[in-house]
């Protein structure tokens, strides 16, 4: 039992209470129940083999009985552990071997055929294991405090504890760390990671190709609008044809990163498919961005060219400070745009595992990290949000998330790829709480995603959800409050959650009510989510742990960091092939 204590906490000191029967000194002829509690204390090494790990806890067994003679209450005196309300102190677990066999012969006439013991005053602890051997048919049962643990972890510890013991029966040579506390199908069952069916959809490894579908289907749909412009799908491909010819022609080829310092226009989706489409993966530099952050992501990402927009381009031109990287050539947008179109590059779909962006954490840590994001890991999160938060032509999803933040992606890309519209507010408007709140209360938007510090912002506004609208809310904990407001009026209300270090989002939960933390949910398409104990070795179901994500999200590792990419980013152990990131936050599955 305290094995599969110490696995469930992670403790390495394990005190289970007994009963022990203390008659000393009392009449043999007295009437009553003289037990007294004694808690039996164990230290666990999991480095040690169960053989000698058992000799050990015989002898501190046989020390901790020679005191269990004293008082309960001077025991928890001299323990000096503060008490807790509704809990019992020093020990929390108690454990009861039972080996008499039960009563035979009659009562009152009656004859005895079976006797049980009510064990219901166990419950003034946390968990309680009863051992009956004397029985014809020896028992093992579970007592628990239902206010502390839930049914299916209770059920899970009585199943660990099983298999534990018949694993440490079979072969006492293993060491208490390679000892199973699974079944083979549980343990099979966590393995998969709780990962989903494969999402439904097209099996497109790359978003041009769906963007070009939608193209050739829906020409005249409106894709993108800005701040009174819009561009048609047809429009839109034509525009990222043309850039993506301008860059071929100044040298872009498969491989290469292209720097995008461009503002919000209906021409942001466009250069990032034309870059696509060069064979380029973009990296993006914010105009509105301090000016060391964007120098530092120049020199780092080792790019072909630098694309600016007219006013970026402005401002370089009046400060040669303001280009982020002085030995790189600037192209400007405008020439770009006005490229003839090639019809390779117009045709060209990316492979799934070419690049199809560099993104940089906020480098509030320290200097910023790039991260390498490939088109298939684009394309599996669009389809996977395809599927779970749908999209079609009539739909409208808002863009207001600055494109050098990873979660831009999604924002820009799946609702071309679905064949919805775009709808991006200029810089103006992304920076006014009102003025989005006015802009979100117009007619057609149906999905918007954001932080939860961005939402709080809206709802200080006066801005409240529609009835038909789908929101996307992660990249922070969401706090009740904000939770409780949104979901007040809202159509739909999503926890999504992913760290840099994957693509965008990694999980994914629908909030139908806010009652304590928010999970997180569970994995997206392409993707198996673990809680590993601090060994690395699967947690069980209910017991908190690290997270760690493996699957088709998982980036490869940090561009020209290859010791912090050799720390964070491991072979996956539970179910390779695959990536892994064991330092996540805390969780529980």
């Amino acid at each position: 039992m305290q094995l599969t204590l110490a696995r469930y906490t992670g403790q390495s000191t394990i005190a289970v209470g007994t009963a022990v029967a203390n008659r000393s000194g009392v009449a043999p002829a007295a009437v009553g129940c003289f037990v007294n509690t004694a808690p039996l204390v164990a230290e666990i090494d999991e480095d040690a083999t169960y053989a000698d790990w058992l000799r050990d806890a015989h002898r501190r067994l046989l020390e901790d009985l020679d005191h269990a003679a004293a008082p309960w209450e001077e025991i928890v005196q001299a323990a000096g552990k503060p008490r807790v309300p509704g809990r019992m102190p020093v020990a929390q677990a108690f454990f009861v071997h039972d080996d008499r066999r039960p009563p035979a012969g009659t009562l009152a006439g009656a004859r005895i055929v079976d006797a049980a013991t009510d064990y219901r005053g166990l419950g003034i602890f946390d968990v309680s294991l009863v051992v009956e051997s004397g029985r014809p048919a020896p028992c093992v049962k579970l007592i628990y405090n239902a206010d502390r643990l839930p049914p299916k972890l209770a059920a899970g510890l009585l199943d660990s504890y099983r298999s534990l013991l018949q694993a440490a029966v079979e072969d006492p040579t293993q060491t208490i760390a390679a000892l199973p506390i699974f079944s083979a199908a549980e343990r099979d069952d966590l393995a998969r990671g709780g990962e989903p069916p494969a999402a439904k959809g097209p099996a497109w490894g790359a978003a041009t190709r769906a963007i070009r579908d939608q193209a050739a289907s829906t020409p005249q749909a409106d894709a993108v609008v800005c701040g009174g412009e819009t561009a048609s799908y047809a429009e839109l491909r034509r525009r990222a044809g043309r850039i993506a010819g301008g860059l071929r022609a100044a040298g872009v080829t498969r491989g290469d990163r292209v720097g995008l310092m461009l503002h919000r226009s209906i021409d942001l989706p466009a250069a990032i498919l034309g870059v696509w489409q060069a064979g380029a993966a973009y990296v993006p530099l914010d105009p509105e961005h301090p000016q060391e952050r964007l120098s530092l992501i120049a020199a780092d990402a080792g790019l072909r060219c630098v694309v600016a927009d007219g006013q970026a381009a402005e401002k370089m031109a009046e400060d040669t400070a303001a280009a982020p990287a002085a030995a790189t050539p600037t192209v400007l947008l405008a020439g770009l745009a006005a490229s003839a179109e090639d019809p390779a590059a117009a045709g060209y779909e990316p492979e799934p595992d070419q690049p199809a962006y560099v993104m940089y954490t906020s480098g509030s840590t320290g200097t910023p990290k790039g991260v390498v994001v490939t088109h298939g890991s684009v394309a599996n999160l669009l389809r996977s949000f395809s599927s779970d938060t749908p999209m079609a032509p009539g739909d409208t999803m808002l863009g207001a998330t600055t494109f050098a933040f990873d979660i831009s992606v999604l924002e820009l890309m799946l609702p071309l790829a679905s064949g919805a519209t775009l709808l991006l507010p200029t810089s103006g408007q992304a920076a006014d709480a009102r003025a989005l709140g006015r802009l979100l209360a117009g007619p057609g938007v149906t999905h918007l995603q954001g932080t939860p510090s961005w939402y709080r912002m809206l709802l200080s506004a006066g801005w409240r959800p529609s009835p038909t609208q789908t929101l996307l809310c992660g990249g922070e904990e969401v706090p009740p409050d904000v939770a409780g407001a949104l979901l007040e009026t809202a159509g739909q209300f999503w926890n999504v959650y992913g760290p840099t270090e994957t693509t965008i989002w990694s999980t994914r939960h629908r909030i139908a009510a806010v009652e304590g933390p928010l999970p997180i949910g569970r994995p997206i398409a392409g993707t198996r989510c673990y809680i590993l104990d601090k060994r690395g070795r699967l947690a069980p179901r209910g017991v908190g742990g690290e997270l760690a994500i493996a699957g088709a999200g998982v980036l490869d590792g940090y561009r020209n960091r290859p010791e912090l990419t050799a720390q964070r980013f491991v072979p996956d152990p539970i179910a390779p092939p695959g990536g892994e990131r064991p330092d996540g936050p805390p969780a529980r599955m």
